[in-house]
């Protein structure tokens, strides 16, 4: 009844083939979504999206998940690619700078792979200890700083 019933609705078959009516016995083990290696953090995400409410900064650029995803992007693409040169420099904004690094991501997914914890190790990797020097005194005078 459910093929008549497609047959009819959609006789080209264009209407999202194979997603609910498949007549492929072998569909459960195409297309597969690659999942390549990226930070130890954040490697084994799942991309829930339990994360993405409770992001501070999801409305501002990317979101967590779409940060991971990003970055598996990144590690699908060659050495020397433009795409991936491209992709590098926008996630400097996107993905870095614009976290908020508190960790909140990983609470409702209840997993240690978080984006916050990657923009951490990258934002130490991009770190000099005048900077951290500067930072520590600025904390400590942050009323005098602030007025």
């Amino acid at each position: 009844m459910m093929w008549r019933i497609k047959a009819l609705a959609d006789p080209d078959n264009v209407l999202g083939p194979n997603v609910v009516l498949t007549r492929d016995n072998g569909i459960h083990l195409k297309a597969f979504k690659s999942t390549p290696a990226i930070e130890d953090v954040a490697t084994h995400c799942i991309e829930c999206g339990l994360c993405e409410a409770a992001c501070p900064s999801r409305n501002v650029t990317t979101t967590p998940r779409q940060r991971i995803l990003l970055r598996r992007e990144m590690a699908r693409q060659p050495q020397g690619s433009p795409v991936l040169a491209q992709l590098q420099h926008e996630y400097e904004y996107d993905g870095i700078q614009t976290c908020a690094v508190d960790g909140t991501c990983a609470i409702p997914a209840r997993s240690r792979s978080t984006p916050a914890r990657s923009s951490r190790g990258f934002r130490r990797a991009e770190s000099t200890k005048a900077r951290e020097n500067v930072g520590v005194r600025v904390a400590k005078q942050w009323a005098r700083v602030e007025s």
